[in-house]
């Protein structure tokens, strides 16, 4: 198994994301993680599952590239070129989106796929940077913020207008994403399912109803 978890990559998995369809998210059907999976991945963190479907592989191989080289391991070339050739087939994909980065040993997930053992081909971290601007009314002096406190005695030639003063917020957004090739899904059921055993003992079960994904 590879690992790639580099210290920082600010990439695109948020909108890999929202490109995939729905007819690839997993359903999440049970859950069991606890106090252990909020105190160490924080109070708002989620998981997700999905099939990768072939079109995404561009995507992930770019994702992959990049923590690789972030990470720079001794055995980058070979683990480089195991990406690059990364051929198509059927890919799963396990998402971690906690409050903050989490050490190696909290990454150390169990996996059962339909009753079966598999272990991830990459693990990948990246980040996303959400930046909104926020708009307040307020006046403007001489392109300064000005504030009227009333009674106002003094005399002015003009007065200021209102308009809007504009903040950008910025939000980090921490992911890890689990990687693994799956070989004969289209023998196996027509519900597809997905374990998740968490390094606390925690579980979470996903289903997936298998599409024409030919």
């Amino acid at each position: 198994m590879s690992k790639i978890i580099p210290s920082l990559g600010i990439l695109s998995l948020f909108l890999f994301l929202l490109s995939c369809s729905s007819d690839h998210e997993f359903t999440k059907t049970a859950e069991s993680f606890g106090i252990e999976e909020t105190k160490n991945y924080g109070l708002s963190y989620s998981i997700q599952a999905f099939y990768i479907p072939d079109e995404q592989l561009p995507t992930i191989r770019k994702r992959l590239l990049n923590s690789l080289v972030l990470e720079n391991p001794s055995n980058r070339k070979e683990v480089w070129d195991k990406i690059q050739n990364l051929p198509k087939g059927n890919y799963l994909g396990f998402y971690l989106f906690p409050e903050t980065m989490v050490i190696p040993e909290y990454l150390n997930f169990s996996f059962e796929w339909n009753g079966t053992s598999i272990n991830p081909d990459f693990i990948s971290y990246a980040t996303q940077v959400k930046g909104k601007i926020v708009n307040e009314p307020g006046f403007v002096w001489m392109g300064s913020p000005f504030t009227f406190y009333p009674p106002d005695t003094r005399v002015y030639s003009s007065y200021p207008g209102q308009r809007y003063q504009s903040t950008l917020e910025f939000n980090w957004q921490h992911g890890y994403l689990f990687l693994f090739s799956v070989k004969n899904l289209k023998e196996d059921p027509e519900i597809n399912k997905l374990r998740v055993i968490s390094p606390f003992g925690g579980m979470a079960d996903f289903s997936w109803k298998k599409m024409n994904i030919d």
